[in-house]
């Protein structure tokens, strides 16, 4: 089973994907949360994070999270879920210790597949 994490400061797309991940038997979301702070806390918790770069105008960005979650567990799997597709955006998600990124028009098996890897990697040690 991969324990999921869902963040996204849009409650309606984390409803969404929350319901397209639960028709899959080895997905597992534990948490959907719309602030970097609140994915911290649940990180212990989890396999796999899926990460929107954009997190409101008030919020720190999906990068910071990126940080923040792999801080609180090491062994969790970031994945990036944005709508930003730029090669800058994919090389600081990569720097902040993203294990893939995908952007939100991809198909449902493509999401399926890239959750599926990224709990197989072994995220890199964040200091």
């Amino acid at each position: 089973m991969i324990r999921i994490l869902l963040l996204d400061d849009h409650p309606v797309l984390r409803h969404g994907v929350r319901s397209l991940l639960d028709t899959q038997s080895d997905f597992e979301v534990v948490a959907d949360v719309g602030s970097a702070a609140e994915a911290a806390a649940a990180a212990p918790d989890i396999d796999v994070a899926l990460v929107d770069l954009d997190l409101g105008d008030d919020a720190p960005d999906g990068f910071d999270a990126i940080r923040e979650i792999r801080r609180a567990n090491t062994a969790t799997s970031v994945l990036v879920f944005t709508a930003y597709d730029s090669d800058a955006d994919i090389v600081r998600a990569l720097d902040a210790g993203a294990a893939g990124y995908l952007v939100k028009d991809s198909r449902p098996a493509d999401l399926f597949r890239a959750i599926i890897t990224a709990a197989e990697i072994s995220p890199r040690i964040v200091p």
